[in-house]
């Protein structure tokens, strides 16, 4: 079973971290340079709802059953603050994330630079949790 949900949670997790990083290196710097929001809107209208949303949920439930099942809520092997530390940064990206869907999407007219600052922060985290994951299940940390 614990197979099943880690290639769940990497399935996910790359569907929502890839979705970022398409818009920082591809979308956003044309954006910016533009000066409009109608490219970075139209992204947000197609995929957000559809696909990041449901990908970064995916990816913390299977992640939280993953650490479930192997450890009984990781265990006490892993230092309390990869605990921490993970547990922080997926919270911090689903309000995140529901910020920006329900409160600076519906509003945003302008310049992108505060869109811009939003896909920076979510894009770190989203790395940071990989990075996380990566030295977890790699016994690095």
């Amino acid at each position: 079973m614990y197979e099943v949900l880690q290639l769940i949670h990497v399935i996910a997790a790359t569907v929502w971290v890839g979705g970022h990083l398409i818009v920082a290196l591809a979308y956003l710097p044309e954006a910016v340079r533009r000066k409009s929001l109608d490219m970075l809107l139209d992204f947000e209208r197609r995929y957000a709802k559809r696909v990041g949303v449901p990908s970064l949920l995916i990816s913390g439930v299977t992640g939280l059953a993953m650490a479930y099942s192997y450890a009984g809520w990781f265990g006490q092997a892993w230092p309390i603050g990869v605990k921490i530390g993970l547990f922080a940064l997926l919270v911090l990206n689903i309000v995140l994330a529901r910020h920006e869907l329900h409160r600076t999407t519906p509003h945003r007219t302008g310049n992108p630079i505060k869109f811009a600052v939003h896909v920076a922060i979510v894009t770190v985290i989203s790395v940071l949790l990989v990075i996380m994951g990566w030295m977890l299940r790699m016994g690095l940390y």
